[in-house]
């Protein structure tokens, strides 16, 4: 049985111990979240999607033997969120990973940073993390940090609260998080933070509606976590869900980020130094985009890279504009 919930403790990051180099994830799909397109594709989206058959067909002839013992193995996970430690959707997540056989490790923020994207808060070197040990209402030991779901991923991947995590999942988020509005989604930070520490992760979102069945988006999120522990090179996975009020939804389907979320803000100003943000409905969006998918009633799963660098001439001709300006500098001091 887990102890009862101790006093505040304090840890302290050491940034030094992240690693240096991030590996980027690759921009493939596993044949276990396979995928295919009811819209025609254009030239680009065929040639990823003849990419992925054929790293589908070699993945299989690589690993037909051993894919059953590979896809069922315990893994230790950590779980997180960005709605708080008493969000459903975690609970269910750490419920989820407990019963498929796995070593759940619960840190997750102590209330809500919604949006929140990747921030950690104001943290230097030095900085303390303020922490409380709880236990979820299923027993499932837990830690509540004061800080956004990055931090807690951050601090959970440095050691901060026992071995280091073999994969991380978050959510389940209340709200889809799809489209290039991720980028200020806490739940997708929290994935993409475990890529510059060498793990794989999940951010797993469900549709608003009056029926909510977390324990569904949890339980699909848990099903790709062996195999994404035992990869050479970390992924990211943002799975959402549509609202499920009829049941399951339509199927699931490899997607596009849209070029917009579910959610579209427009801005109208009120009175001076008053802005209001509306909110109306995406329009225009590519059938084969996570956003139109799911508002269709499909679950889709889509590969997020995360942070690198993009390099080409783009690069070196910033680079000469900025020399430029110091040699100008130097010549008029």
């Amino acid at each position: 049985m887990p102890s009862s919930p101790g006093p505040m403790k304090s840890a302290t990051i050491d940034a030094t111990r992240s690693p240096v180099t991030h590996a980027a994830a690759p921009r493939n799909v596993h044949p276990l979240i396979s995928g295919h397109f009811d819209a025609p594709f254009d030239r680009l989206e065929w040639a990823e999607r003849r990419r992925f058959q054929m790293l589908a067909a070699g993945s299989r002839a690589r690993h037909r033997h051993d894919r059953r013992a590979r896809d069922t193995r315990a893994v230790r996970v950590l779980v997180t969120n960005d709605d708080g430690v008493a969000s459903p959707g975690l609970l269910a997540l750490a419920e989820a990973v407990f019963r498929a056989g796995h070593e759940p490790l619960v840190v997750a923020p102590a209330s809500d940073h919604s949006g929140c994207g990747g921030s950690i808060g104001p943290l230097g070197a030095g900085g303390r993390i303020e922490y409380e040990r709880q236990a979820l209402p299923s027993g499932v030991p837990a830690v509540a940090v004061d800080g956004p779901p990055a931090l807690c991923v951050i601090s959970a991947c440095l050691g901060g609260f026992g071995r280091n995590p073999d994969a991380v999942v978050a959510g389940v988020n209340p709200g889809n998080n799809t489209g290039r509005a991720v980028l200020h989604s806490g739940t997708v930070a929290a994935a993409l933070t475990a890529l510059t520490f060498s793990r794989s992760a999940v951010a797993v979102s469900l549709a608003l509606s009056d029926a909510m069945p977390w324990d569904l988006a949890a339980r699909a999120a848990v099903v790709p976590l062996p195999w994404l522990a035992g990869l050479p090179r970390p992924v990211a996975l943002n799975l959402n869900l549509p609202a499920l009020e009829l049941g399951m939804p339509k199927g699931v389907r490899a997607a596009r980020l849209a070029d917009a979320g579910i959610v579209q803000a427009t801005v109208e100003e009120v009175t001076d130094g008053v802005l209001e943000l509306t909110l109306p409905s995406p329009t225009d969006l590519h059938p084969s985009s996570d956003t139109a998918l799911v508002l269709d009633g499909y679950a889709t799963v889509t590969v997020l890279a995360g942070i690198e660098r993009r390099g080409g001439d783009d690069q070196h001709l910033a680079a000469a504009m900025v020399a430029r300006s110091f040699e100008r500098e130097a010549v008029s001091a």
